[in-house]
């Protein structure tokens, strides 16, 4: 089920099926900012990640032992969340363990994704609650999709007139990955920046930018039509920039509280890098602010 929120300058909708975006839309002009999907690259627009950032490797782990296997980024990617509805301008969308999620995943949990627009700029609001009695051991985060612009030459698409402005030069490591993108190998300075094209061939060579110790909170993602899109992200463990690497204008922004696994693991949860935990009854929140130019 599709639901909105809306003020007089933006609409934004969401999907109950995995607390998604599906539309964020400014209503001067009708300007759509949200990857629509396509066949031809991404299907998806938006992603919930929890309990597990992007893959185990080779799909399981294990807690005191025992062996689980989960899917990339968790459970929360296609699961049934229920609305519970403040105002026009937010509504919370929540799932919560059950004895199939118990298989998978061996903590009680609520999750919940609060959607809230005001002044024309949306704030999504990530918090994950430890309902058992037990330390739950968990990763999170987003993985929005923002259209960009582009060029097409000889049927091969051209992004990189599109880029993600830090507002400052910052100098952070990024994680090293196998030949296929998916498993960690190491950490490596990434060098002084203040920009980062979201160009096919930046995706071509690190197929995921993993960013850590980032040094900046903000961003601003600036499109070649001379739009721009505010991205206030927070404090987090990792910023990552992807999109698939020979198609689809767009790029997604993604703050994570974890990371992918390594190339040769720790499978004991508890052991993993990044890993994040809560007490019995305490919960984790997370905020991102998305706002647009006038």
């Amino acid at each position: 089920m599709i639901i909105s929120v809306s003020d007089d300058k933006l609409k934004v909708c969401a999907n109950t099926n995995g607390a998604t975006l599906s539309s964020v839309k400014r209503l001067r002009d009708g300007r759509e900012f949200l990857w629509q999907g396509s066949e031809d690259s991404w299907t998806e627009q938006d992603v919930v990640i929890f309990p597990f950032v992007a893959r185990q490797k080779d799909g399981w782990y294990t807690v005191d032992g025992k062996r689980y296997d989960i899917p990339l980024h968790g459970l929360c990617r296609h699961s049934d969340f229920t609305e519970d509805r403040v105002s026009d301008s937010e509504t919370v969308l929540t799932n919560r363990w059950n004895e199939e999620t118990l298989k998978k995943y061996p903590y009680k949990y609520e999750y919940s994704v609060r959607f809230k627009v005001k002044n024309g700029a949306l704030t999504v609001t990530h918090t994950a609650k430890n309902v058992d009695d037990k330390l739950m051991y968990f990763m999170m985060g987003a993985h929005p999709a923002f259209n960009v612009c582009a060029t097409y030459k000889d049927g091969k698409i051209d992004t990189g007139a599109n880029y993600i402005d830090f507002l400052k030069e910052i100098s952070p490591d990024y994680l090293t990955l196998e030949e296929k993108g998916h498993y960690i190998t190491g950490k490596a300075p990434f060098g002084t920046i203040s920009k980062l094209s979201v160009g096919k061939d930046v995706m071509i060579k690190y197929k995921t930018v993993m960013l850590t110790d980032v040094g900046t909170d903000k961003l601003a993602l600036r499109l070649a039509d001379g739009e721009s899109v505010y991205f206030d992200f927070g404090e987090v463990d990792v910023l990552a920039f992807w999109s698939m690497e020979e198609s689809g204008a767009y790029v997604c922004i993604e703050p994570w509280h974890g990371a992918p696994d390594k190339l040769e693991p720790d499978r004991e949860l508890k052991d993993k890098a990044f890993v994040h935990t809560l007490e019995a009854g305490e919960t984790f929140s997370y905020t991102y602010k998305v706002s647009f130019n006038e």
